[in-house]
């Protein structure tokens, strides 16, 4: 008896502890540069509260991938047009005439260490990269999440999805296989079919025949043009549209 009246009367809280020297440093810049508040921004996109939101997450991993396998392709990659023969270890060609694109395709695939993981990587990346960015798309439209006030959103995932479709038809037209020659003979018809300016371009004395105009499509310096538009435009307009509230 005289001990339970001797305890002291809980309170339901416990005591506050002191402030360590790394909580004071913390708080300290967060005062100062607002960082945990851009931390629990960031973490609430990396980590959505919704399972749909992780579409936009995917394509933008992806999309990592996609960079550092190209880095490692671009190393080995030859865009040129100029024909070789071909003396590599695959047998059916051996001594046929290629161009130096392929060959060096050729010679990445087979005889650099690990040349052919990474070129599938790269290109199953590539197909989920687009399909996540078409279906998160579609996720937008309809759940009505491009109204007022995302449509600057929904201009730069649209965009994106077209950025995404030309990288894809620039990627595969590279290596000079029959895959890359039908997607250019399509485009070519594409493009040509337009009324008016397509007859002008095709009729046109200065016009390049088509297999010219491959040569040029697969130059170095169009090459390089089209990579470091695709490296810079992504993540500019990501940021941009990650700026934007994406929730009512």
């Amino acid at each position: 008896m005289t001990a339970g009246r001797n305890r002291p009367a809980a309170t339901g809280t416990e005591p506050a502890l002191a402030p360590t020297e790394l909580d004071r440093l913390v708080g300290w810049l967060d005062e100062r540069t607002g960082f945990a508040r851009l931390a629990r921004t960031v973490l609430r996109k990396v980590f959505p509260d919704h399972w749909s939101f992780l579409l936009g997450e995917i394509a933008l991993f992806c999309y990592v991938i996609l960079v550092l396998t190209g880095v490692f392709l671009t190393f080995f990659f030859a865009a040129d047009t100029r024909p070789v023969t071909y003396q590599g270890p695959y047998p059916p060609l051996k001594g046929a005439d290629v161009s130096a694109a392929f060959d060096s395709v050729m010679r990445l695939s087979f005889e650099v260490r690990a040349g052919l993981l990474m070129r599938q990587i790269h290109h199953w990346t590539a197909v989920v990269f687009v399909a996540a960015i078409v279906v998160h798309v579609c996720r937008i439209f309809f759940t009505g999440a491009f109204r007022r006030p995302r449509e600057i959103n929904w201009l730069v995932g649209v965009g994106l999805l077209l950025l995404a479709l030309v990288a894809g038809l620039t990627g595969y037209s590279l290596p000079d296989d029959l895959l890359s020659g039908t997607g250019l003979r399509i485009t070519d018809a594409v493009v040509t079919s337009i009324p008016y300016r397509g007859r002008i371009s095709r009729n046109s004395e200065n016009a390049p025949p088509y297999s010219s105009g491959l040569a040029t499509i697969r130059s170095p310096e169009r090459a390089r043009v089209v990579t470091t538009a695709w490296i810079a435009a992504i993540p500019e307009a990501n940021a941009y549209a990650f700026s934007v509230p994406s929730r009512s």
